[in-house]
């Protein structure tokens, strides 16, 4: 795998790690925090919502990445995507840590 694959392939694990937590809490009882995701899923379902949502972000981010990528090069630009995965990875232990009972 290429280098400039790697921190699209963190972003893209995370992004499916705080679907399923997300999912999983919301089936456990769970509300959704962030407004913007409990609107959508109050129109669209839970998984509609969440795949959309990600798929949205995800193509906010490549565009960073696009221009970062023409402007400073591959390695600056891969900061767009770790930071991604980064912030769903959050989200994601987040959720995990509501689902153990670890954080109310």
């Amino acid at each position: 795998m290429s280098d400039e694959r790697l921190p699209w392939v963190a972003a893209v694990a995370a992004s499916a790690a705080d679907i399923a937590s997300t999912l999983a809490g919301l089936q456990s009882g769970a509300g959704e925090k962030n407004p913007l995701a409990a609107s959508a899923i109050e129109s669209v379902g839970a998984l509609p919502a969440m795949l959309g949502l990600t798929a949205v972000a995800l193509l906010g981010v490549a565009a960073v990445w696009r221009v970062g990528r023409r402007r400073w090069g591959p390695r600056a630009a891969a900061a767009a995507p770790l930071t991604f995965a980064l912030q769903q990875a959050a989200v994601a232990s987040w959720n995990l840590a509501g689902l153990g009972g670890v954080i109310g």
